[in-house]
């Protein structure tokens, strides 16, 4: 079946040329606007020599370059690779070495900032967004290409469970599927919506959730590059948001404003992801502003499968999500058979979401996806409503603020350090973030490294956001941690 997501903008181009589409501080476009903008792009790839098919990898933060470089890959064929802007440089340059792109893409500023490998093209985004070279000529999707549904149109990395960034394959049908679960199912989405997208692009949650599905209805999109609870205040009171998605830690900052500072929101509703939220804060969000937050539970492999809806904001949410349309769901024990109604064990999913796999790495693949089945690595409980709640992890993946942070990454780092000998790190319980990362560490015999040596060493490494927070110095490591689904199993045997 022939399918190429960018076909969806044309759609909406086509219904409301003139509807505006995306708006930052410095400049809005209407949904013709990004249509030929982003044509123009795809032409100017093609000029490169960009070839469907290949891959085009770009760092650039949320905003209205992001889109018309995304929609401008997909027009050509091509496949999507957005690399988080807050990544180390060592970091993307990992990235780029497994993926090997055909285009490397950056704004002029920063396209030096990597080391990049032998061979591989880099271009400026300025480069691609000049104006087309034949005055009056009008860019439209008749020079985009046509791709399968079951081609590959992105490719996101997220943290792997050795520490290695995995890179994550979707397809178009995988982007039309999130896209209309989102709009129709989950948000209601109406063309008269303004979603602010503050997360990341280049994550699935604010990919799928804040921009693409309320493209795909015809909505707007107000983008923003960072999080700054007091600029986001002002946002949703001037820009006229309707839906905000976002993680605990937003909404735990989003409260602690003054009361001035949190006037004449016009928000239908909030949408909490990436980590899970404690009910004390949802209804405290409420209390305060009158506005519910839906929970919900998804992952980058599988969109949100789990969700409370727009339908559900007169019920209470207690729990973490129903199966959304699609979607189905079973708890197994440690053999893959499943566990009788209302006991614990891991959470597996059946949805048309499921990614294709991930990149270049079969063997990972076929550990998680068991006859269409997507083996989360999640502990729960389903309900006798089939809401689930989300007991916690089978491994020690730390859920900080939103990122999915994997403790070998760090520790591989911090062994790197030369005087340091071994290191252990683990998450930790903390209010607002959710999680932080807490490192310990064994020095070499006669070194006198400090907190501040070991966390210089780290920000060089590492992304800020993976960097710990707390060091603690040991002169030996503690055995490894019980597996959390070990704890689970002898909690419920010293109940039973």
């Amino acid at each position: 079946m022939a399918l190429n997501f960018a076909f969806l903008l044309s759609e909406s181009a086509r219904r409301d040329p003139h509807r505006v589409a995306l708006r930052t501080h410095r400049e809005e476009l209407t949904y013709g606007a990004l249509e030929r903008g982003s044509t123009r792009v795809g032409q100017a790839l093609k000029r490169l020599g960009v070839r469907p098919g290949q891959r085009v990898c770009f760092w650039m933060p949320n905003g209205v370059e992001f889109c018309l470089l995304f929609f401008g890959i997909l027009g050509r064929g091509a496949v999507a690779v957005p690399v988080n802007p807050q990544l180390n440089p060592r970091e993307v340059k990992d990235i780029l070495s497994r993926c090997r792109p055909a285009l490397w893409v950056a704004p002029r500023a920063l396209l030096n900032t990597v080391q990049l490998l032998p061979r591989l093209r880099a271009v400026a985004w300025e480069e691609l967004d000049e104006p087309d070279e034949a005055p009056g000529k009008t860019a439209g999707h008749a020079d985009w290409e046509t791709t399968g549904a079951e081609d590959t149109a992105v490719i996101l990395f997220t943290s792997g469970s050795t520490g290695q960034a995995k890179g994550i394959e979707l397809s178009h049908w995988n982007l039309y599927f999130a896209a209309q679960a989102w709009a129709d199912g989950i948000l209601k989405i109406t063309p008269s919506d303004v979603s602010l997208a503050v997360l990341p692009l280049s994550h699935s949650y604010g990919l799928n959730g804040a921009l693409l599905s309320f493209l795909y209805a015809g909505a707007s999109v107000f983008l923003r590059p960072r999080f700054e609870a007091a600029e986001v205040a002002r946002d949703l009171r001037d820009q006229g948001v309707t839906v905000l998605l976002g993680v605990s830690t937003m909404f735990h900052r989003l409260l602690a404003l003054e009361k001035e500072q949190t006037a004449c929101w016009r928000l239908r509703f909030c949408v909490s992801g990436a980590t899970r939220i404690g009910e004390e804060l949802v209804s405290s969000f409420e209390s305060r502003f009158g506005i519910r937050i839906l929970k919900g539970y998804g992952s980058t492999e599988m969109f949100r499968s789990l969700s409370y809806t727009a339908d559900d904001l007169e019920e209470p949410c207690p729990h973490d999500g129903r199966p959304v349309y699609g979607a189905q769901i079973r708890v197994v024990d440690v053999k893959g058979d499943p566990r009788p109604p209302g006991e614990a064990g891991e959470l597996w999913i059946k949805s048309p979401g499921l990614m294709k796999g991930y990149f270049r790495d079969a063997r990972r693949t076929r550990q998680v996806v068991r006859n269409g089945w997507f083996a989360t690595r999640d502990l729960a409980r389903v309900h006798a409503d089939r809401s689930v709640t989300i007991l916690g992890r089978k491994d020690h993946l730390i859920l900080r603020g939103g990122y999915s942070i994997q403790p070998e990454e760090i520790e591989r780092v911090l062994r790197l350090h030369p005087q340091v000998r071994d290191a252990r790190v683990l998450g930790v319980p903390h209010l607002e973030m959710g999680q932080e990362i807490r490192a310990l560490v064994v020095l070499k015999k006669g070194s006198s490294v400090t907190t501040q040596d070991i966390l210089a060493h780290c920000r060089q490494q590492l992304a800020l956001f993976k960097c710990p927070r707390f060091v603690e110095f040991r002169t030996s490591l503690p055995p490894p941690a019980l597996p959390k689904s070990l704890r689970l199993e002898a909690q419920e045997n010293q109940g039973s």
